[in-house]
C-alpha cells in the first residue's frame, strides 16, 4: 500500500547540494518527488491556495512508498516547520549542510547571479541583523547560521525525525550518504551511486565577474565558528572538511 501523503521534505541548507540531493531520491520509482521547489509551508500566499493546490506538484493517485519535496527557505522560518508539523507530525526531515563560510559565499554569486546589484558580501555583513530580521535573500550569514535554522524544528519534531548529512561528505562518498539516508527513509535497499547527480552549474562567469576577497573570508570565518562548532556538537564528531 503505498503513501496517501507527503513523508518527507528536504529542508536546508541553499547552496548546499539538496537539488542533487532531490535527483538522487528521485531516481527511485517508488518516490514521488516534486520537480520544483514548492514554498508552499513558508510562503502565506502559497499557503492560503490551500492543500488541493499544494498536491498538484505530486501524483497522488499514483502508488508510491513515498512521497517528498525539496524547499530550503523551509529552513529560515519558523512557520514552515510549525506548519509542516501541523500537516504531518511522523514526516521526516533531511538537511544538507556545507561548509558555512563556503556556504555563504557560493549564496552571494547565486545572488549576483540573479541581481547583478546585489549587496556585496561586506555591505551584506554589515548589515547582517537587518537582513536576518527581514529573512532577506542577501542575508549570506544568517543562511549559513544552521544552528538558528535546526532550533526551528528542534521546537516541534523529534530528533530521530531528522537526518544530516554533510555536503562535502556526500561527494567524497556519494554511495554511502545516499544509502544512511536511503535507511533513514526505511529502506533496506539503495541505488548504487558512484557520483551525486550534478545540478546548479552556471556560476562561473558570475566567479569570473565578482569576488569575494581574501580579508571578507577572514571576517566570515570567526562569525561562523560557532555554527560549525554547533554542528560538530550536534553530530558528536568533527567534521574535517569544514577545518581545511
Amino acid at each position: 500500500m503505498g503513501t496517501s501523503q507527503i513523508d518527507f521534505f528536504i529542508v536546508g541548507a541553499m547552496k548546499s547540494g539538496t537539488t542533487s540531493l532531490r535527483a538522487a531520491l528521485g531516481r527511485r520509482s517508488d518516490i514521488d518527488m516534486a520537480k520544483s521547489e514548492l514554498h508552499f509551508f513558508d510562503h502565506d500566499g502559497n499557503f492560503a491556495e490551500g492543500f488541493d493546490a499544494y498536491f498538484e506538484n505530486f501524483d497522488m493517485d499514483g502508488d508510491y512508498r513515498l512521497r517528498g519535496e525539496k524547499s530550503p527557505s523551509y529552513s529560515l522560518v519558523a512557520t514552515a516547520a510549525e506548519r509542516i508539523h501541523a500537516y504531518n507530525p511522523d514526516a521526516r526531515i533531511v538537511w544538507s549542510l556545507r561548509d558555512p563560510v563556503e556556504r555563504a559565499v557560493s549564496n552571494f554569486f547565486h545572488a549576483k547571479k540573479r541581481k547583478p546589484d546585489a549587496l556585496s558580501m561586506t555591505a551584506a555583513l554589515d548589515r547582517a541583523e537587518e537582513l536576518e530580521a527581514k529573512n532577506h535573500t542577501m542575508a549570506y550569514l544568517f543562511r549559513s547560521q544552521y544552528e538558528k535554522h535546526l532550533a526551528f524544528y528542534d521546537a516541534v519534531f523529534p530528533p530521530e525525525q531528522m537526518h544530516i548529512s554533510i555536503f562535502e561528505e556526500m561527494l567524497e562518498d556519494p554511495d554511502g550518504e545516499i544509502h544512511r539516508l536511503e535507511q533513514f527513509l526505511g529502506y533496506d535497499d539503495h541505488l548504487t551511486r558512484k557520483k551525486m547527480p550534478h545540478r546548479n552549474k552556471g556560476v562561473e562567469e558570475v566567479m569570473n565577474t565578482y569576488e569575494v576577497t581574501d580579508a571578507e573570508r577572514a571576517r566570515l570565518k570567526p562569525l561562523l565558528a560557532p555554527t560549525v562548532a554547533a554542528i560538530e556538537a550536534r553530530l558528536g564528531r568533527r567534521i574535517p572538511a569544514w577545518h581545511t
